[in-house]
């Protein structure tokens, strides 16, 4: 129930991207689901059970396709280096749970890759005083260049915006616009918030914020600052090698990240007017997820449109 923000922006994005589809499965609503199946069978039937949780280990603990990330100084990287392949050699193939009767495979049902699905309204009933209420929509399609300056903008619509508007004067106590670069999906999302039409308002007006609120130099100046600030934070050894991991699975370079710097030092206030029109489609068609009590859902659908009035589901 404290965590309602995660598991509003968890079921926007699985709308959205096979990942966010993944995610909500391993962490979201339908996790709980499959727990409670999964009780019931150990209950009832623990050998089938059994061997799911054996194929499932058999799956992860393997040699095909491992990828390894070490991190050390020069000679304690050496000398652990040579105990990776003999690691590699102890560990199956996950072949071998093929003949097991492991699935063959399966395909997102998601929708259609790169078409903006219908928007949904979802109101998730949980036995709560506060709301937790989420927006979201892909601003930009699959294939078109995402620029560095998305990063300054919405971190200053973070501040600027949504700090005043749905935390200040709306009461929330948080509130926060996500922007993922890789799937080009923007989302909003509150927590502890005693509203809920009042705050999906807020969300919608952003674009007319932009574009009535033109930003000064000494404005732009600290937003850029800040999103170099967020680029490039001091991190631990560990956080060092575990975000180099990623950027090598993701295939991000140092170039590309050089790239992306330069286009954070060269945003405009040009930049903040014309990403109103990106994110007008959040506005304009963007789902909705709100985790709130019964009874915020329905004084939320007296005052929302006909067809834009949240679909009631049991989440507890």
């Amino acid at each position: 129930v404290s965590s309602g923000n995660s598991y509003a922006n968890g079921a926007l994005a699985a709308k959205f991207t096979l990942d966010g589809h993944v995610g909500e499965l391993l962490g979201g609503l339908p996790q709980l689901g499959t727990m409670r199946e999964a009780l019931q069978q150990a209950e009832e039937d623990w050998p089938t059970l059994l061997g799911r949780l054996q194929r499932m280990r058999t799956e992860l603990l393997s040699a095909d396709g491992a990828v390894v990330d070490l991190s050390a100084d020069g000679s304690s990287l050496a000398a652990v280096s040579a105990l990776v392949e003999p690691l590699l050699a102890q560990l199956p193939s996950s072949s071998s749970s093929a003949a097991a009767g492991a699935p063959a495979g399966w395909q997102w049902a998601g929708g259609a890759e790169g078409g903006l699905l219908v928007p949904s309204y979802e109101g998730l009933q949980v036995p709560t005083q506060v709301n937790y209420v989420a927006k979201a929509a892909p601003i930009y399609q699959p294939g078109e260049a995402v620029p560095g300056s998305t990063s300054v903008i919405t971190r200053y619509l973070r501040t600027a915006y949504l700090w005043d508007a749905v935390r200040v004067q709306g009461g929330a106590y948080g509130c926060s616009l996500g922007f993922s670069r890789f799937d080009g999906v923007a989302s909003f999302s509150s927590y502890r918030d005693p509203n809920v039409k009042a705050t999906l308002d807020n969300y919608d007006g952003t674009g007319a914020f932009l574009r009535s609120n033109p930003l000064g130099p000494a404005e732009l100046s600290k937003a850029i600052i800040g999103a170099v600030g967020d680029l490039d934070a001091p991190q631990s050894v560990d956080a060092k090698g575990y975000t180099s991991m990623v950027r090598h699975m993701l295939g991000v370079t140092e170039e590309d990240r050089q790239v992306w710097r330069d286009q954070v030092l060269s945003t405009t206030a040009a930049d903040f007017v014309n990403f109103a029109e990106r994110i007008d489609t959040v506005a304009q068609q963007g789902s909705v997820a709100a985790v709130a009590s019964e009874r915020a859902i329905a004084e939320a659908n007296e005052a929302l449109p006909e067809g834009k009035r949240l679909v009631p589901k049991a989440a507890l």
